[in-house]
């Protein structure tokens, strides 16, 4: 999965990130993501952005000031809003795996 500078703060940011990276791993999230037909046609891949999300309250983020508005953040916001609302992704699937 894609570094996410943006989040980084410090040394304490660093481990978190390492364990929530270590959890999406472990857990094989990429691949339960695919088997739930979460995945983008283009552009940055589903599980990066995924990755993010997922990591934001671990860090006390926002989506809108921390990923929409902040220019160091790999992905636009238009690939955000479209993972938000794709319709082809099968969220429900995701959490009963």
């Amino acid at each position: 999965m894609q570094t996410n500078d943006f989040i980084f703060e410090g040394q304490e940011d660093t481990l978190n990130l390492n364990r929530i990276r270590q959890f999406c791993k472990s857990f094989n999230i990429a691949t339960l993501l695919n088997r739930s037909r979460i995945r983008k046609a283009k552009g940055f891949e589903a599980k990066d952005i995924f990755f993010t999300l997922f990591a934001l309250p671990f860090f006390g983020k926002d989506l809108f000031h921390d990923v929409i508005k902040n220019n160091n953040v790999p992905f636009g916001k238009d690939a955000v809003y479209e993972f938000l609302k794709s319709e082809t992704f099968n969220w429900r699937k995701f959490t009963k795996i």
